[in-house]
This record gives C-alpha cells, structure tokens and sequence, in this order.
C-alpha cells in the first residue's frame, strides 16, 4: 500500500522537454478546462503509481465537450426559469421530495 500523498509534500520536480508550441497549447487546453498542466501531470504520473501501469491515453474532457457542458447548463438553466425544475437548499428536502 502507498502511502497517502498530502498536497503540501511535493519535494521533488520533474523535468519535461517539448515543443513550446506544443507546450503553449496543451497549457491554453487546461486553462480552458480549470486546471494547469502541472496538475495534470501531477495526476498521470500519480495514475502510474497507484495502477503500477502506463495508464491509457482515454479522451477525458475535451473543449468539444465543453460545448455540450454548456448546452446543457443553457438547458437547465431555461427549465429553471420555466418551473420545471425544483431546487432544493439542503439533503433532508431532497429526501423528503424522493419520498413522495
């Protein structure tokens, strides 16, 4: 079992060389999705450790998807307006609806 790593144990850096128009891009993607590439990085390099394997290469979220994310959002948001939604402000009134 490894050990739990703790965000504030990072002591140690890891050293990439790439194109910097490849570098350029890939940071602009992850700014558009909420992250940086040293988060991601950070995150395959931990996928290696926990499944002692090279992880696959899976699509994941995509700026493509984003699209479809906030189609989505424009949809919930106009069901919202039209009452077709109810929103709850805490667990025990979501509960108590799912009971009816």
């Amino acid at each position: 079992m490894l050990p739990a790593i703790r965000e504030s144990s990072f002591d140690a850096n890891i050293r990439v060389r790439e194109n910097k128009k490849i570098k350029d891009q890939a940071n602009a993607i992850c700014k558009a999705i909420g992250t940086d590439l040293s988060a991601v990085i950070r995150t395959y390099v931990r996928a290696i450790v926990r499944t002692r394997s090279i992880p696959r290469m899976e699509s994941g979220y995509t700026l493509e998807g984003e699209d479809m994310i906030l189609a989505a959002d424009r949809e919930i948001d106009d069901d919202r307006k039209r009452g077709k939604l109810k929103v709850h402000k805490n667990v025990d009134s979501l509960m108590e609806d799912l009971k009816k």
